[in-house]
């Protein structure tokens, strides 16, 4: 079980997780994140040793203490499916429990006293475990909400098993304090990988509880919960609210108003610590979204600049361009092909 050492948790405010992608990261994911996969293959009785070699992962044991890359690890799963099992994600994930998380993790929500508390014990849990997906609660059309999103685009080999496999084990988690029987009436995917799913079917017998095509994934909260932040009332330090600001600014919906009721502070008294700092909301976050768009291109090669303009959080590539024409004065190809020439 992975130790709680303060490598592996990166530095938040309250319970906010979130991730500020800089030059020297990379998408990376612990031997936490696997052992419930590798668990089941062992349990399954295949050879998923030699998928590993192919796919350049280290050696794996029950105690390995390794960080992974996370591409890598995607594509060993993606292989798996394609091998042994086209529900994996899903499949893997029904045997998930809390003893599955980082023990000062798994502790602490065992010691919960409210959904509340479970949920700010939860959250970390997620970056722990991998430091390029994001994990927050969110209102939205009068209900609650946990919502998650990775770093990688649909398209990438492997993101439908592990969407599927973070989903099913939010609500594993969720189900071991409600209740085996409670289950969430919405779910939202990023992709479109329950259509053909017949494990998604059986366990979500409603047709209408899944949609596809979001630009996060959400879980519904039980009605009538009411979801209290973990963030403190007062005003934070600034040089605190912009690390907040910044970790969430790789997020699609990512907005003043959103982040706001995220923090549970009005869109002006946002603006008004960052004005002592002689800073602005939109800079900040424009700020993260050149860097990482910069750091992309000249570093992922084999990547798309649709895949590129996913991870920093745009879902149209014409407004990718636009927002980083005003930055560079050229296209993203363009300063591709001049970075990399």
């Amino acid at each position: 079980m992975l130790s709680c050492s303060t490598e592996s948790i990166v530095p938040n405010i309250g319970q906010i997780v979130g991730r500020t992608q800089k030059n020297s990261d990379l998408a990376i994911s612990t031997y936490n994140n696997l052992a419930p996969f590798i668990q089941y293959f062992e349990h399954k009785g295949w050879d998923w040793q030699t998928i590993a070699t192919e796919c350049e992962l280290p050696s794996l044991t029950s105690d390995s203490t390794h960080r992974l890359v996370s591409e890598s690890l995607m594509l060993f799963i993606s292989k798996m499916a394609k091998l042994y099992d086209s529900n994996l994600g899903f499949n893997v994930a029904s045997h998930v429990t809390v003893n599955d998380l980082p023990q000062c993790i798994s502790t602490n929500i065992k010691n919960s006293h409210d959904l509340n508390t479970f949920i700010n014990g939860l959250l970390p849990a997620v970056k722990m475990l991998s430091n390029h997906v994001s994990a927050w609660v969110e209102y939205i059309d009068g209900r609650y909400f946990i919502c998650h999103k990775g770093y990688f685009s649909p398209s990438t080999s492997g993101q439908m098993h592990v969407e599927q496999y973070r989903t099913i084990s939010l609500i594993r988690m969720l189900q071991s304090y409600i209740g085996d029987n409670w289950k969430p009436d919405i779910i939202w995917m990023n992709n479109n990988s329950t259509d053909k799913s017949k494990a998604f079917e059986l366990f979500f017998p409603e047709p209408d509880i899944i949609q596809g095509n979001k630009s996060f994934g959400a879980i519904s909260l039980p009605e009538g919960f009411f979801y209290q932040s973990a963030l403190p009332q007062t005003e934070m330090p600034s040089w605190n609210l912009e690390k907040v600001i910044a970790s969430y600014a790789l997020l699609p919906q990512f907005t003043i108003r959103w982040f706001a009721n995220l923090v549970n502070m009005s869109p002006r008294t946002i603006q008004r610590i960052l004005d002592k700092q002689s800073t602005k909301f939109i800079d900040i976050r424009d700020k993260v979204r050149r860097e990482h768009a910069i750091y992309l291109l000249t570093t992922q090669i084999n990547k798309t600049i649709e895949d590129i303009a996913f991870a920093c959080g745009y879902n149209d590539v014409a407004n990718f361009n636009r927002a980083f024409k005003r930055w560079e004065s050229m296209t993203a190809a363009q300063y591709r092909d001049r970075a990399t020439h």
